[in-house]
């Protein structure tokens, strides 16, 4: 569906005798993309019914509420404001074709639109520039493809994965007919899953090097001219040092999470995880390689049918005979139940499945602990209720009789991130923190609650004006027998990088990591402190925003923060 930006106003100007005249709503997108009602298409996308309407506003496709596009019933949709619902503000088109990030970059609009108009500029139509300064890829580069538009994922749309993970028409960002493609959020001409902003970037790893010190894993497409894949580079946590080039799937997958294991094989070398789909088919594979000496490459197959949505893995030396294991979170492409598959890491894979609830949505998976005392590890699934939006999460055994329960949390909010949380309140029951927004003013919140039994535990409030992107569990750094809840989120105002750092429960204590300007965030990870001064450390995966060199910024999560900075190789 590439061309979707096209239909709801990208082409904000069109030029007559040198005059550039703006236009408000789609009236100017109409003389290359038709009418709106309409199936034309410069491309060639089949639309739903044959109507870019129907597609958008039928409950059937994207049930998208009215208000979000328009200010009364008939009029044309607008470009950035609308009426509105009481779960989102006005933004217009651009509510699910800009970003907020990228606010305060452009010398005539807000700026939500960037990656849309640098989407024409790129393709050839550089009319936008006459007037919006951040059209033009010299003079800004907008966040990358995976920030979500302010509408995902929330109840007025069904709209909800800027990455497109889900390889089905009809889901994520990608509603038309037969073609598996949702949109060029970032305006650089790679879609969903091609973009390298999507893949799963870093994780931690434990010492290859002999020196103590944990390292990192970030996941790159295009970095190593002979490996033209995607490749895993790592690096020593302390020095910084290129310890090595870890090849995984070739351009033909695109990955979806990615996991730092233990030596799973019993080699003496740690080990990396990534899970890829396969583009051709949609099929869903995790490789593991050892992350030093040889590769060792092992596949493990997810069932035909399926898309994947991330993964989680098992490392209990008590369970499964210390076999490790992934939980594989996936949507049934049929109907869109969740499922999560539990394979074996190593022989032969021993298959057990965990079904989800029908009629939610998952959205991520965590492990939880063993709650029930069974001697069974038990998953966490993050998900919502497609009838109104309402946020639960599934907690089940990922082997035997599943004995599920079923968290809630409130209404009126967006769910971002699902951590596991340790045990806040001191009750020896396993805690989960969900990372929300609140839908009348993006209020960033993450709501700890036990996974059995009573569930109220706390709730932590975020910086204001801020957009989150990242959700850390990062233990009880300040020895206060409380663990802590780390939010990586970008400023609105400006796009500064922030890791606001508080207790998960009681006083929070708040500790704020700023991280250097002129950055966009990528993703984080919390780092066992590789500076050797006992406080561990927050890692974020950063790209430089005047040529997109990438390099993990640290900072210690408490005290003076030690700022340090790993360059990784230039592409």
């Amino acid at each position: 569906m590439n061309t979707l930006h096209g239909l709801l106003g990208t082409v904000l100007l069109f030029t007559a005798a040198s005059t550039a005249f703006a236009y408000e709503d789609y009236s100017g997108c109409s003389d290359c993309h038709g009418a709106f009602t309409g199936n034309d298409s410069p491309k060639g996308t089949v639309f739903p019914s044959d109507d870019k309407h129907a597609m958008h506003r039928a409950a059937a496709n994207m049930d998208t509420e009215c208000l979000l596009c328009h200010t009364s019933t008939g009029d044309l949709p607008l470009i950035g404001s609308s009426g509105g619902t009481a779960n989102n503000a006005g933004l217009g088109c651009v509510g699910c074709h800009g970003r907020e990030e990228d606010l305060g970059n452009d010398n005539t609009s807000p700026g939500r639109g960037a990656g849309l108009r640098q989407h024409h500029y790129v393709s050839g139509t550089t009319v936008c520039a006459g007037c919006h300064s951040d059209a033009n890829p010299a003079n800004y580069r907008p966040v990358g493809e995976q920030a979500r538009p302010p509408y995902y994922g929330t109840i007025d749309t069904k709209a909800n994965d800027a990455c497109n993970l889900n390889a089905a028409a009809k889901a994520g960002e990608n509603w038309s007919v037969g073609d598996f493609r949702g949109l060029d959020n970032d305006g650089d001409g790679r879609y969903d899953r091609a973009d390298s902003d999507c893949a799963p970037p870093m994780a931690s790893v434990s010492d290859t090097s002999g020196n103590a010190v944990a390292e990192f894993a970030v996941l790159r497409q295009g970095a190593v001219a002979s490996l033209p894949g995607y490749v895993a580079e790592i690096r020593d946590g302390a020095t910084g040092t290129l310890q090595r080039y870890l090849d995984f799937f070739d351009d033909t997958w695109t990955p979806v999470a990615m996991s730092g294991l233990g030596d799973t094989d019993s080699n003496g070398r740690p080990e990396v995880a990534v899970l890829a789909v396969r583009l051709t088919d949609g099929r869903a594979a995790v490789q593991v390689k050892n992350a030093s000496g040889d590769q060792l490459p092992r596949l493990v197959w997810t069932s035909a049918g399926y898309s994947p949505v991330g993964m989680a893995t098992i490392e209990v030396p008590a369970y499964n005979g210390g076999i490790a294991r992934a939980a594989l979170l996936s949507i049934r492409d049929s109907d869109g139940r969740g499922v999560v598959e539990v394979k074996n890491l190593v022989g032969a894979t021993s298959a057990d499945v965990v079904w989800l609830t029908a009629g939610f949505t998952p959205l991520g998976i965590v492990m939880a602990g063993d709650a029930d005392g069974n001697g069974v590890p038990e998953v966490a699934v993050l998900t919502r209720r497609n009838s109104d939006g309402r946020i639960a999460v599934e907690v089940k055994n990922v082997s035997g009789s599943t004995n599920g329960n079923t968290v809630w949390f409130d209404g009126g909010y967006t769910p971002r991130a699902i951590v596991a949380a340790g045990d806040a309140d001191a009750n020896s029951i396993p805690d989960v923190a969900v990372l929300m927004t609140r839908n009348s003013d993006g209020r960033m919140v993450a709501a700890v609650k036990n996974v059995r039994g009573a569930t109220d535990t706390s709730t932590v409030w975020y910086a204001e004006a801020h957009a989150p992107l990242g959700l850390l569990a990062v233990g009880d750094v300040d020895a206060n027998s409380v663990p802590e809840l780390g939010v990586l989120s970008t400023r609105n105002s400006d796009g500064r990088i922030l890791v606001e750092v508080k207790n998960a429960a009681g006083a929070t204590a708040p500790s704020d990591l700023w991280f250097s300007s002129g950055f966009t965030a990528r993703s984080a990870v919390k780092a066992p402190d590789v500076d050797s001064n006992g406080v561990a450390e927050a890692a974020v995966l950063v790209a430089r925003a005047s040529d997109g060199r990438m390099a993990i910024e640290l900072r210690n999560l408490r005290g003076a923060q030690q700022v340090r900075t790993i360059w990784l190789t230039p592409q």
